[in-house]
């Protein structure tokens, strides 16, 4: 079984609660078949990751910018977008294009983290998704 992991946070070190609930997840998939795990980090990605035995094969792409500044744009995003101004502002097409070239033809599962990494890449996958929504930012209390 071919599993696709998509995820911001990388598991390991378990330096935090975030870090502990995804490696959880990926080694419960990876007792299942072989885990690729795609990390969508805000950060430059390390040349060499870091790897872990219950990960088969792994790639990293930065966050693209945000592409989102002055008041033209905010008010035709108030006006016009259906998406939440996160993903509404950002150009996916670099990590899409990445994503595509390093993904298998087909996987038999996919489990993505968060929303915005749906929204990021969730189109170019075929396989039965689980869409793992950890965070409700609507929710949160000031």
């Amino acid at each position: 079984m071919n599993i696709l992991v998509v995820e911001k946070t990388y598991p390991w070190p378990l330096a935090s609660g975030s870090h502990i609930r995804v490696a959880s997840i990926v080694e419960a998939l990876a007792t299942l078949g072989e885990v690729d795990f795609f990390h969508i980090t805000k950060e430059e990605p390390e040349p060499a990751p870091q790897s872990h035995e219950a990960v088969a094969r792994f790639a990293a792409m930065q966050l693209p910018p945000s592409g989102y500044r002055g008041f033209r744009r905010r008010a035709t995003w108030l006006t016009a977008s259906r998406l939440p101004l996160e993903v509404a502002v950002r150009d996916y097409s670099d990590l899409r294009s990445a994503f595509r070239r390093w993904a298998r033809p087909r996987y038999d599962l996919a489990w993505i983290g968060r929303a915005d990494n749906y929204f990021a890449v969730g189109e170019l996958i075929t396989a039965p998704t689980v869409l793992d929504i950890d965070d409700l930012k609507d929710h949160w209390i000031a």
